[in-house]
Order: structure tokens, then sequence, then C-alpha cells
């Protein structure tokens, strides 16, 4: 009996221990809580991003407040980083529980006014002599943001309207500034390498297209600048700058899984050839990726109990970017790049087609670039085409079925040449033309009806352009006229 009970003993100590263990386990996982103010007047920042142990991050609501939890150890860095402020990180002691950190203050970060930007002015300058604001996205920043695409990235930088409402499911993305009207892309021209990506048919913009890990840098132009950019840029420029390796070669690969069955690849790849030499050489860059995502219902609770016929919004697109180059040469390159992008988007309804309402753009684009130096006459001079076909199907049930499908065709090519030369030490003679032309075709074909709706046209654009800059008293005044 004594036996029995000694063994009953240990093994009731045993489970006690280990209870405690799992306890002790348990909350050894704390929570840190804290809020980020910008300096110097300690206003709240939202959407600041937190990073804190290992995969751990949030960002900061509307007040600046945030919250991370499950972290473990005795102690933790946290992170704060937000574009145009200086990195803070923080290193806090963590308590069973929550741990309240002190106020943190992000500082404005210093421009490197070094920086050669080339938007402003279609030529290279300095942002310290850019007479214009500029924002620059430097690679340092792009790296500490995490973002889907490359439209995200620029709803962290000052001044600018954001619009992709339903995140990846999003069918389309609006990046506006300077107090415009935030519901179509027309007004701010957005570039790709100098590149317009604007449609003649609307402006409208396929964000997708540009894949985040090729990027090195963007450039943000603020204010009117239709004197060198035509009417596109009435609210601003945007110029998404791709990477130009440098080193002999570098491979990448990642793979992501997430909610809703999310999961995506992705591969960059890139070299040049005689890396010792920067003056000469051929280079490449390649970056592909795929994602898909069972989706969830985006419409509110009223809108799924009033419609029978409300499914998930789902999605699935592949795309594919490559460039390759040669350096002639100290003063000369010429490149040539390849996008690609398809896409398929569920929208939240299904009758009778098998995949329901849809939204479906086949997009591809060519360019190719020169530039050169010849003694003091810089040249750069690029040809582009780009082409999307856009498919939508539209299907309803109420009195009674209506089934519709959009087809279109999006053309735009175009030969852009920009010229510049100084007259003497403090001026600067800029010139040169551009020609665009836009065309589409499309209709609206109801196949529970006779009715076809026809949308056809095209657009021929053709510019010349000059612009003076000017400096005096030593560089203090600069004069730009255009």
């Amino acid at each position: 009996m004594r036996t029995i009970m000694w063994q009953f003993t240990k093994i009731t100590l045993s489970l006690f221990s280990f209870y405690l263990i799992s306890i002790s386990g348990v909350y050894s996982q704390s929570c840190v809580t804290g809020k980020v103010l910008t300096m110097p007047v300690k206003k709240p920042l939202a959407e600041a991003n937190i990073s804190a142990g290992k995969n751990k991050g949030t960002i900061t609501d509307a007040t600046g407040n945030f919250r991370i939890c499950d972290l473990t150890g005795d102690s933790a860095i946290v992170t704060v980083s937000y574009i145009g402020y200086e990195t803070k990180r923080v290193k806090v002691k963590l308590l069973s529980g929550n741990t309240l950190l002190p106020e943190i203050l992000l500082y404005p970060e210093l421009l490197i006014m070094d920086e050669v930007v080339v938007t402003a002015t279609r030529t290279d300058n300095q942002i310290l002599n850019t007479p214009v604001r500029v924002n620059l996205i430097s690679p340092r920043q792009l790296a500490s943001i995490p973002v889907q695409n490359i439209d995200e990235v620029l709803k962290y930088a000052p001044g600018i309207n954001y619009n992709r409402p339903f995140g990846i499911f999003s069918t389309k993305a609006i990046v506006m500034m300077r107090g415009l009207s935030g519901k179509e892309q027309g007004r701010v021209l957005v570039l790709l390498d100098g590149i317009p990506l604007n449609k003649s048919d609307g402006g409208s913009v396929d964000w997708n297209l540009v894949d985040v890990s090729a990027v090195q840098k963007i450039e943000i132009t603020k204010g009117a600048g239709s004197a060198v950019f035509g009417g596109n840029a009435m609210g601003g420029t945007i110029n998404i700058i791709t990477r130009k390796p440098e080193e002999q070669l570098f491979v990448k690969a990642s793979m992501e899984y997430g909610t809703f069955n999310t999961m995506g690849a992705r591969l960059n790849a890139g070299g040049k050839l005689n890396a010792g030499n920067p003056d000469k050489g051929i280079y490449w860059l390649f970056n592909t990726f795929y994602k898909q995502s069972d989706g969830y219902i985006s419409q509110s609770e009223a809108e799924v109990l009033a419609n029978p016929y409300v499914v998930k919004s789902d999605m699935k697109e592949v795309g594919a970017n490559l460039k390759t180059g040669y350096t002639i040469g100290k003063n000369q390159t010429i490149e040539a790049s390849f996008n690609f992008y398809n896409d398929r988007r569920g929208t939240g309804e299904k009758v009778f087609q098998p995949e329901g309402n849809t939204t479906d753009h086949d997009s591809y684009g060519i360019s190719v670039n020169y530039r050169a130096k010849f003694k003091s006459l810089n040249i750069s001079s690029s040809v582009f085409n780009l082409n999307e076909d856009y498919k939508k199907v539209n299907e309803y049930l109420k009195d009674d079925y209506t089934w519709y499908e959009v087809l279109s065709t999006r053309r735009d090519y175009g030969w852009l040449t920009t010229l510049s030369y100084p007259l003497g030490k403090s001026q600067l003679l800029t010139a040169g033309f551009d020609y665009k032309n836009g065309s589409v075709d499309a209709y609206d074909k109801y196949l529970t009806s006779t009715d076809i709706v026809y949308n056809a046209g095209k657009m021929n654009t053709y510019a010349l352009f000059a612009q003076d800059e000017i400096n005096l008293a030593g560089d203090r005044i600069r004069l730009l006229a255009g």
C-alpha cells in the first residue's frame, strides 16, 4: 500500500512540475506596447513599421500606438522605421505580461544632398541643386518596408494619396498627390526607367507590371511637370528606377505562405560580365514571381444577406522582368527591357459562369534606351511599346439574368529624346521631343441580349520642349524656365 501511495505521489509531483513549467513558458512570452511620435512637434505617426524578435512585426495605428506579442527571451530590440525619418532601435527588457515603452521619437532624415536624381528636370542633378520638391525612396528604405506590390511603398511617402482597398485582391491601385482627385491615375505621371506607364486611354497604370524586387529606388517629384513631361504630370511625377547589377552573379529565391491560403514564390538573378571594369561590359537582371490566393468575402454582411451569389474574391498572378544592357566605354550605354504580367482576379459574385465575375490582364512591354555623352553634349533616347489585353466577365441575377463580357486591347508606343548642353559654367540648356501613339479597341458584348457597345479610338501626341537652368550668385540662386 505504501509503495502504491509513493508512486501516486511521484506522479502527482511530476504532473505539477510539468504544469509549472508550462505556465512559466506561457508567461515568458511577453508583449511590448508603445507610441511613435514625430519631432519636433510630437505628432502621432501612423503606419510606421515596427519589428521585434524573430519575424515579429506590425505597424502603428492612427494614433501612433502599437503592440507586439509572443516575444520570448529576457530582452528584445524594437526597430521603428518610416520613410523620411531616421530609423530608431530600442533595447527593451521583457517582463511577464506587458512591457510599456516610453514614447519613441522619430526625427526627420537628412537628405543625401549629393544623391543624383533625374526625374525633376530630365537631366542628372543633385537633390541640393533641384529647384523643385523631390522625395527619394532609397534602396535601404525599400529593403525595410514589407510590401507585396511596388505601389504600396508610395503610401509611406509624405503627401501621397493611396488607394488599394482590398490589397492584393484589388483589380487596380491609384496613387495621387498634391490634393488631386483620388479616382483616376491620369493626373500623376508614372515612369519605369523613364518610360511612361500611363495608358493613353484614361491614364490608368498597371502597377503589377513592376516586380518590387527589381526596383533600385523611386523618385517622386511633386508639383506640375507638364512643361517637360506633358499633360499626365499635372500633379507630379513618379519615376521607378530598376536595378543595374554590379556584381558578377547573384541569385535569390523566396517562398511565402499566409492567410486565405495565399502562397507565392519569387526568383531574382542578375550579373555583369567583366564585373571588374565599371566602364565596359554586359549586364543583365531577371525577376519572376507567382502568387495565388483563395481570398475572402469582401462584401458587407448586408450585401451577403441580400445576394445569395456572393463568393470569395480570389486571385492568381504571374509576372517576369528581363533587363539587359551593354556599357560601351565610360560615356555610352544601350539597354533593353521586357516586362510581362498576367492575372485573373475574382470580384466576388458567381451565378452560372464557371469562375463567376472576373477581371483578366495580359500585359507586356518592350523598351530600348540609349544614353551617351559626346564631349559636353548629353543624349538620352528611348523607344517603347506597351500592350494590354483586358477581359472582364460580369453576371448578375436580379429580376432577369444578365451576362456580358468586356474585351479591350490597348496599345501605346513612342519615342522620347532629351539633349542637354552647358552654355558656360552657370547655364544648362535642355531640349527634346516626345512622340506617343495610343489606341484602344474595345467592346461590351451582352450574351443575354443582342446589345454590343463599341469603344475605339487613337491619339497621337507630338511635343517639343526646352528648359534653361541658370545659376546666379555663386549657385545660391537657381532659375529654371521651360
